[in-house]
């Protein structure tokens, strides 16, 4: 008895500690984490300055409301106000309206609002300024991380006390052990009492065993030195794809994404600063049972079962969160190059149109128009024919330069109209459409891109339809629509042709999403797909992997625009090397 009340005291005081430490740590990152947030929240204002700086300076409000209105609705803000230097309100933006909790949390003191400031620049000179008020909601992660860390001390306490039982059962079972080797019935009654003691034990088991399967997140305990794991909750394994009844035969590494089996100088460094500094909280990236790879936030820490020091896990899935951060990124990057690109598409227009009108007037001056009289006329006083002159431009190839010339401004006028589609937005021409048979179409344009010096020819990709049946009309701009799906097409067959497929193919789906709200377009390739790096910057504008003078970097980013800005949808990628690549286009069904 005396062990066991020893062993309590213990329990009690690593209790204890765990507390104070926990409370401490939590202190900390509260601290942190606020002048964290308020550092970024400025941080922020400060490049939305950066972004409305040209609209302020030419005084065009609406250029920056759209921005302005995006920001506001993303960063929590009750409302922007941009003023120029003489204190003239330039654009004001009012932000959502708190829900109930909101309100409540605000009244309590708990969501404190934050005054933001920051200058608007034009050339390294201040034209006015951008002031913010902002709803500092960090509230909702402190009590994310009080729930994590308050549910990581439940656990631990229950794993203490369940060792702390098992002791005290030990010595009770030896103790009486002893004494039934003396008296008969004592014997039977310490027997009944041992029965007793098992029961509650497996009751308790039970118990912990509820508990550590009712969290959402899934729960590793292993061994840091091996990466044998000892235990593993149920919501774990579903994470990862595997069947109850597994943890006895799993390994740490067979949860890593890894090119090797298990990435040991990695899980030392993380193991050994969770040892040294307490709990680490950290992004990795996870592999399913079938490979599929996903983004996981892990916190690990040390905890003590019994006398062996072991390895705590909580693993949360991240992987709509990440793809979420993605998908702001790209929009933010999109938006901040649009003004400039439709700048620079009107400067080139007006020389571009200047050239092309003046090669389209010799064309018809030393062509069509040859005969002429004023022509005969000027070519007398200089001392010549027209008839010498067509000879002399026939001979040197004149006529050719010219049209050349004329071809080359329509091609850059393409670009130039690509470019301006980064600014534009309009929803005209939008009517109803069938996406199967604006695919259909779309596959009789692309057949008939060929390129006799590259040897490439899209007729010979084998084609596979996988439409969905009874797919609903879905409103759109059907010639947009066509543009994008050609591009992706043409950039697969050519992709494909530069690899050397041998079989090329390509598979076209169409389906309902999101209970019939919304469309999905799906084109599959199996071509030389693409890296992660080139994954997450193929919808930038000028990216491009062509050699240079085939390509502009335009024609996906394009295709981005008129799926995210004119259609209200959603464009992705998915590609592995080797493993071809996969558009997906997400259009609403009911649009406003």
């Amino acid at each position: 008895m005396g062990i066991a009340k020893g062993n309590k005291l213990k329990s009690k005081k690593i209790l204890s500690l765990s507390a104070i430490s926990l409370l401490s740590l939590y202190a900390v990152f509260v601290v942190w984490y606020e002048h964290h947030e308020h550092r970024e929240a400025q941080s922020r204002l400060e490049i939305h300055a950066r972004i409305i700086g040209d609209a302020l300076w030419n005084y065009y409000p609406k250029g920056a409301a759209e921005y302005l209105t995006l920001a506001s609705q993303l960063q929590n803000y009750q409302h922007l106000v941009v003023t120029d230097t003489r204190g003239k309100i330039f654009q004001r933006v009012e932000g959502n309206e708190p829900d109930w909790s909101e309100k409540l949390l605000k009244s309590l003191g708990l969501i404190p609002t934050v005054h933001l400031k920051a200058n608007v620049l034009h050339q390294d000179q201040i034209i006015g300024t951008i002031e913010a008020v902002w709803d500092c909601d960090t509230i909702y992660m402190e009590i994310l991380v009080f729930l994590a860390l308050l549910m990581t001390y439940v656990i631990f306490q229950l794993n203490i006390r369940l060792l702390h039982a098992k002791y005290f059962l030990e010595e009770r079972v030896s103790q009486r052990t002893r004494e039934l080797s003396q008296l008969n019935e004592s014997l039977r009654l310490e027997v009944k009492e041992h029965h007793r003691a098992r029961g509650a034990l497996a009751e308790s088991e039970r118990n912990y065993r509820e508990i550590f399967n009712a969290t959402s997140d899934g729960i590793f305990i292993h061994d840091a030195a091996t990466g044998e794991i000892i235990d593993i909750n149920l919501p774990a394994l579903k994470m990862y794809g595997y069947d109850e009844g597994r943890a006895d035969k799993l390994t740490i590494g067979q949860f890593s994404s890894h090119k090797k089996k298990y990435d040991q100088k990695a899980a030392e460094e993380k193991i050994l600063k969770a040892r040294k500094e307490g709990p680490q909280i950290f992004e990795w990236q996870a592999k399913k049972k079938n490979g599929e790879l996903f983004w996981v936030e892990v916190n690990l820490r040390f905890s003590t079962i019994g006398d062996e020091e072991m390895v705590l896990a909580v693993v949360r899935d991240i992987s709509q969160r990440k793809k979420t951060q993605e998908m702001m990124i790209q929009s933010e990057k999109m938006l901040s190059v649009g003004g400039l690109a439709a700048g620079m598409a009107h400067e080139i227009n007006n020389p571009l149109a200047g050239m092309m009108q003046s090669a389209n007037v010799i064309a018809n001056r030393l062509g069509r128009d040859m005969n002429i009289p004023a022509n005969h006329e000027a070519a007398r006083k200089a001392g010549t024919t027209m008839e010498a002159i067509q000879a002399f431009m026939e001979d040197r190839g004149i006529l050719k330069m010219v049209e050349s010339i004329r071809l080359s401004g329509v091609r850059a006028a393409k670009i130039v109209a690509n470019m301006l589609s980064f600014a534009r937005k309009s929803d005209a021409g939008v009517s109803s459409h069938i996406l199967s048979s604006l695919m259909d179409k779309t596959l009789e344009l692309a057949a008939t891109d060929y390129d006799l010096k590259k040897k490439y020819d899209f007729k010979v990709i084998e084609i596979r339809k996988e439409y969905e049946d009874k797919l609903p009309i879905v409103p759109c701009e059907g010639a947009k629509i066509q543009q994008v799906l050609l591009n992706i097409l043409i950039n697969g067959a050519q992709a494909m042709q530069r690899a050397g497929i041998e079989k090329p193919v390509f598979t076209l789906r169409t389906k309902m999403e999101n209970a019939g709200k919304t469309a999905c377009i799906e084109i599959e390739d199996n071509g030389p797909g693409m890296d992660e790096a080139t994954r997450k910057r193929v919808f930038e504008p000028f990216f491009t992997t062509k050699p240079v003078g085939e390509g502009t970097g335009l024609g996906l980013s394009v295709s981005y625009f008129i799926i995210s800005e004119n259609h209200g949808g959603e464009m992705t990628v998915t590609s592995s090397p080797g493993q071809g690549a996969k558009f997906t286009i997400r259009l609403p069904c009911n649009r406003t």
